[in-house]
């Protein structure tokens, strides 16, 4: 299926309206021959058959004033019927449908509030001055049809007059995912640049927190740098995300654990492996006698090889830390965080995350043997609400360590104080 300004085309335009003699029928179309009634002389193949789909089209009242999708012979018939109860009309009602013909297969999720508006528009216009059921501007329909249809497919919106008071002005967008849920432990990266995008209209929370992402900070840290809240703060993160301005990974602790992927032989793609140089190695301080040296230039970059074996050798189960001292001699030049982003944000990698599983069936400890295992490891007594969570719920070291502000080992050691555990790498 093609796509055209990332939306997909629109095969065809069709207006119906029930006729109170001759019942269910199109009226105008655009193109012409995209749809046929089967008492019509036989021309052009049409993409739809009027009569095998007439009750979607013209439904019956409880069908109307919404979206109606159906599936016909390869191509998704969409419309929105509209039924208007009046006295003006000869049986007390009116009922038309303006519908859109698309391949089977499109994604008319975008398209379905433009539907909606200019069935709504037209609703609105019938009401007013009988503009439809009148039947004096078949000429001047036809042609902001067609018009619609137009720049629809090239443009993705249109402005058409169609009266000295009204006109049709709808543009496409494109529907997006739900951004995920925000943890603190999180962290986001730029993809974009930031600064280009920020205006006297940004909200203040967020322009202050885009000073704190840096690839390295999680949510949790940048909230405390930021002199958020913690809640406001995540929302934001949520919204970069959703916008595509961030993308999220695990936070960097030199106890994690990675392992590579399934697609990790992408690393040897000649494009994938120049995009790796670009991002991975460190930019150097060059000296007076460098002075004419690019930066590249004072690199001993990887070959292929080597990077692929780097990122194959997270099959071992070492933290990063061990790791990094098995291939010192390797990583001299590299940028350790952004290597292993670069590996995350390509799938080449991926983090093991270690959970501490409560092996005791008993009774869970009082509050008060957690509050003071916490105080002997000077950490903040309110993180008992989060020991007691990770024993009902279990939760990743990662999870632990940004909400309670403490290294592993730390947070480890609090938990030996408490109960039983066993550390399971998923």
């Amino acid at each position: 299926m093609s796509v055209a300004n990332g939306f997909p085309p629109i095969q065809g335009v069709f207006y119906s309206v029930f006729d109170t003699e001759q019942g269910s029928k199109p009226v105008i179309q655009v193109p012409d021959g995209v749809v046929r009634t089967t008492s019509e002389s036989e021309g052009q193949t049409p993409l739809v058959l009027f009569d095998d789909i007439k009750n979607y089209i013209i439904p019956k009242p409880a069908l109307c004033n919404e979206i109606v999708s159906v599936l016909y012979k390869g191509y998704r018939v969409v419309g929105h019927p509209v039924h208007i109860i009046s006295e003006n009309y000869e049986r007390n009602s009116f009922t038309f449908n303006f519908a859109f013909i698309f391949q089977d297969d499109a994604d008319v999720a975008p398209y379905e509030n433009v539907i909606s508006r200019t069935a709504n528009m037209f609703k609105a216009l019938e009401m007013q001055s009988h503009y439809l059921s009148g039947n004096a501007n078949q000429l001047t329909l036809k042609s902001a049809i067609d018009q619609m249809f137009q720049d629809l497919n090239s443009f993705s919106e249109c402005q058409i007059p169609i009266d000295m008071a009204n006109k049709i002005d709808i543009k496409l967008f494109p529907i997006l995912e739900a951004p995920p849920e925000i943890h603190g432990y999180y962290v986001p990266v730029l993809v974009v640049d930031i600064v280009d995008l920020i205006d006297d209209s940004w909200n203040p929370t967020l322009d202050r927190l885009v000073t704190y992402i840096n690839g390295k900070n999680s949510v949790r840290k940048i909230a405390d740098l930021a002199e958020a809240d913690y809640e406001l703060t995540k929302k934001g993160i949520q919204h970069l995300v959703h916008y595509g301005c961030v993308v999220i990974i695990d936070i960097f602790l030199f106890s994690n654990i990675y392992a590579p992927t399934s697609t990790v032989t992408e690393i040897c793609d000649p494009l994938n492996f120049t995009e790796f140089n670009d991002y991975c190695y460190k930019k150097r301080k060059l000296n007076h006698s460098q002075r004419q040296l690019s930066v590249a230039d004072v690199h001993i970059k990887l070959s292929m090889k080597q990077v692929f074996k780097l990122y194959t050798s997270f099959n071992n189960g070492l933290p990063i830390s061990a790791w990094c001292n098995q291939h010192k001699d390797l990583l001299q030049d590299l940028d350790l965080i952004r290597f292993l982003e670069f590996g995350i944000l390509k799938k080449i990698i991926y983090m093991v995350h270690s959970i501490p599983i409560r092996l005791s069936k008993r009774d869970l400890p009082s509050r008060k043997r957690i509050e003071e295992a916490l105080d002997r490891q000077g950490l903040d007594k309110s993180g008992a609400d989060f020991i007691l969570e990770c024993m009902v719920r279990p939760m990743h070291f990662e999870s632990l360590c940004t909400e309670l502000r403490a290294s592993k080992t730390t947070v480890a050691n609090v938990l030996k104080e408490v109960d039983a555990w066993v550390i399971v790498n998923k």
